[in-house]
């Protein structure tokens, strides 16, 4: 059977009761870009996968009850996908943005551009007011020594207020970008390959994560200050105080995390995955185990050691941490289990032989404490090993 117009008309009619097929899937005219954006095919019930794999068989000629059992198999097994090999190298460092990635690109980096500015910001925060606090405490009826502290934890709780906000942003950008990544009818590595500039601000947004919550985890003063100052809040009632009391609470509640830029990440895309029903949760988790693969990829493969610099190489094995850590919190039964597609032992011998030891203990302890499901029963004792 040759693929034509009029056979692709034919399959798209047989399969119409069993599979809500948009017509601009089968068409020989589809332009690169339409699959690249791929929103219109995202709406439909089924995942991006079954819709290739359609295309791909009537390409290669297979016969109209081929197709059909190809489609009932993949929609009603139940069983995970097997994510090819990929020898994809994300440029990480100078994509540029296609036209149609223009838009969500440009807002992703201002918001990238504030966290540069952050990431620096809070690593000089050192041990903010911790000597005023003291002498306050020390002091508690010395009223010079109370305003005191509360004059300097006034500038400190704006900069902590703007790390706050940041994680507002990073959760409202977010899935925006998985939309794009995710939604488009191409195989999950071409997807990305195509929309390079998008991952790679997706990919940024995971290394700031990673970065900051590291050094919010070094800084407790961080939290000591902001306690300080919520007691004070809640004392005076009538004071003058740079923020209300009631998002006061809520920025707490944000220090009170170890890793809160992460957990910003986390609740995006477990979000981003509730409110799109319509498209398939596989959808989404493909796409991060390909990321995993494809920085497993570049990391791995001796020949792409040029193509990185150390910073570079540095950021993709955070990349790949960071999407691990993202899968294993939509995926239902995690990374770590016997099915998974990502190969977590050959991540964890990669980030013990290719990553230096500050940076490997950083690594690890981020996929020990921060996943879901590691500690499951499903997950093989000989993977919990790994992480004693």
């Amino acid at each position: 059977m040759s693929y034509s117009k009029v056979n692709a008309k034919k399959i798209q009619c047989r399969l119409a009761t069993l599979l809500p097929a948009p017509s601009h899937l089968f068409s020989t005219n589809i332009s690169y870009d339409y699959l690249a954006v791929g929103r219109p095919i995202c709406s439909e019930a089924v995942s991006r996968n079954v819709y290739w794999g359609v295309w791909h068989d009537m390409k290669s000629g297979s016969s109209c009850a081929e197709v059909v059992r190809s489609v009932l198999l993949a929609s009603c097994d139940g069983s995970r996908t097997n994510l090819p090999d990929v020898n994809v190298f994300l440029d990480f460092e100078h994509a540029v943005p296609s036209e149609s990635e223009l838009q969500i690109y440009t807002f992703a980096e201002k918001i990238l551009e504030q966290a540069d500015v952050l990431l620096e910001d809070v690593k000089h925060y050192s041990a903010g007011a911790s000597t005023e606090i003291r002498i306050a405490i020390q002091q508690p009826n010395n009223k010079d020594a109370q305003r005191g502290a509360l004059d300097i934890l006034s500038k400190l709780v704006m900069q902590i207020r703007a790390y706050y906000d940041l994680s507002q942003r990073i959760e409202q950008i977010i899935p925006l970008l998985l939309w794009d990544l995710c939604s488009g009818p191409l195989p999950p590595a071409e997807q990305l390959d195509t929309l390079q500039a998008t991952c790679r601000q997706f990919a940024r947004l995971i290394d700031f994560a990673l970065l900051f919550d590291t050094v919010k985890m070094c800084t407790p003063a961080l939290q000591n200050d902001f306690s300080f100052y919520r007691r004070a809040m809640s004392r005076e009632s009538d004071g003058q105080f740079a923020i209300p009391l009631e998002l006061a609470n809520t920025i707490s509640l944000f220090l009170a995390c170890p890793t809160p830029m992460l957990s910003a990440l986390i609740t995006a895309t477990t979000n981003f995955v509730a409110s799109n029903s319509d498209l398939p949760v596989a959808n989404t988790t493909d796409t991060l185990a390909t990321v995993v693969q494809v920085c497993r990829f570049m990391v791995e493969k001796e020949e792409n050691w040029e193509r990185l610099s150390d910073q570079n190489f540095s950021f993709t094995m955070r990349v790949m941490v960071g999407a691990i850590i993202l899968y294993d919190h939509i995926d239902g039964t995690g990374a770590f289990c016997k099915d998974s597609p990502i190969d977590i032992r050959s991540v964890v011998e990669l980030i013990k032989t290719q990553s230096r030891n500050e940076e490997a203990e950083s690594l690890l302890s981020a996929l020990r404490y921060t996943t879901k499901h590691l500690s499951d029963g499903s997950t093989p004792k000989s993977v919990r090993a790994l992480f004693p």
